[in-house]
């Protein structure tokens, strides 16, 4: 009797090991996985699933999760092939560790195999936002034992899929995305901030005030919800400045630098020993400049000055490419020089190296805010605002009684 329940669990034992050894044969995986190169993605599948769940994330983004919902800080638990190379990484135990190889159990890290093309299932943690792996529970397979896998090559690596086209329009700056899809963003020039005091008139020999409280950035972007085989497709310009410094020019004066700084910084002090008359280059009147009128006579001769800052123009490509069903991010960005932009006048091109090229813009939108006697600009007994793009009026009188404040004749 005992003989015969021996030969009766041998028989089941070889039927077993026989079972376990038809899993260990490598696998080829199907159609909706694919390597990423670091790990296994395949599309998400029912519950239960031995294949399903997409591991999501990239090396250039995270993919969008095509099932559960995406909040931060909070894992969802997947099914998914990794690479043995990339499941090193993770502590998974011993008893999950192991494979069949010619009728004999083997640990992972042994065994002749190349660990980068030769892919395990597991029961990973990720997060549900980038789908970056965070722990792995246990590997898939009969008893606890790992089955192998080959694994695919990877996809070819995303490339920016715009062929950017950019013009100046007169007053902004415009850029297409040339592939097929209808989309041109434009971006404004941005403000750069100049208070001032006493303004518009001051005196001979008076103290004067100048400074730059800030300069502004701008945006401008354009959306395509489906492009090919992309979605969510948006092309982006932002403005921002260059070196953060406005140099400024007036008649009978050592050029200025000013650091852009803020409304409460203290402004740089100047004065003037000629009166802006004709004789010495006043030849502009108060009346042909726009709000200066209403507060000296327009016939008053004014010098005008002009300001200078550059800044650089910028551009980013962003989309989510379809990867075997799941949704991959990417972003691009680059600088677009002056040379790439048609009908830009060769005044706004800046070369601030001095190479002879143009490697950043003159931005001449600039804002004149008068200060008060304590440096304010919002004082409403002294407030007020003027643009003349680069240029910088001012008057300056001889009278020692004319002090060029509001309200003073």
């Amino acid at each position: 009797m005992k003989k015969a329940l021996y030969v009766v669990a041998v028989i089941l034992l070889s039927l077993i090991l026989c079972v376990q050894a038809a899993n260990a044969q490598v696998e080829v995986p199907p159609d909706d996985c694919y390597y990423s190169g670091r790990r296994f993605i395949c599309r998400e599948s029912g519950a239960g699933g031995s294949t399903g769940g997409s591991n999501g994330g990239n090396e250039s983004g995270g993919d969008v999760a095509s099932a559960a919902p995406c909040i931060p800080g909070a894992p969802v638990q997947r099914t998914q092939r990794i690479s043995i190379s990339r499941l090193l990484n993770y502590d998974v135990g011993s008893y999950w560790v192991y494979y069949w190889h010619s009728s004999r159990l083997m640990r992972i890290p042994d065994g002749n195999y190349d660990a980068d093309s030769t892919c395990v299932s597991a029961s990973t943690l990720v997060d549900s936002c980038t789908g970056e792996i965070l722990y792995v529970v246990g590997l898939e397979g009969y008893g606890g034992v790992a089955t192998l896998f080959s694994c695919p090559a990877p996809l070819p690596p995303a490339t920016n899929p715009c062929d950017i086209s950019a013009s100046w329009t007169g007053s902004s700056f415009s850029a297409s995305c040339n592939n097929g899809w209808e989309c041109i963003a434009a971006v404004p020039l941005p403000p750069t901030y100049i208070d001032v005091r006493p303004y518009p008139v001051t005196l001979v020999r008076w103290p004067t005030a100048i400074r730059c409280s800030g300069q502004g950035t701008s945006n401008g972007s354009c959306f395509v919800s489906t492009a090919g085989q992309m979605r969510n497709l948006r092309l982006s310009l932002e403005f921002r400045p260059a070196t953060g410094v406005v140099t400024v020019t007036l008649p009978y004066l050592p050029a200025l630098t000013l650091n852009a700084s803020s409304p409460t910084s203290q402004p740089v002090l100047f004065q003037w020993e000629v009166p802006s008359h004709p004789a010495v280059g006043g030849n502009v009147l108060a009346g042909t400049l726009g709000g200066f009128f209403d507060e000296i006579p327009a016939d008053f001769p004014v010098f005008v000055g002009q300001m200078k800052t550059p800044y650089r123009l910028y551009w980013r490509v962003s989309f989510e490419r379809n990867e075997y069903g799941n949704w991959v991010g990417y972003s691009f960005n680059g600088e677009l020089l002056p040379q790439n932009v048609r009908d830009l006048p060769a005044s706004m091109i800046a070369d601030l190296n001095g190479d002879g090229t143009g490697d950043a813009y003159w931005d001449p939108n600039f804002v004149i805010s008068r200060m008060d006697e304590n440096n304010r600009t919002n004082n409403p007994l002294y407030e007020r605002h003027w643009s003349y793009g680069e240029l910088l009026p001012w008057a300056i009188r001889e009278g020692q009684g004319q002090i060029g404040w509001p309200g003073v004749p």
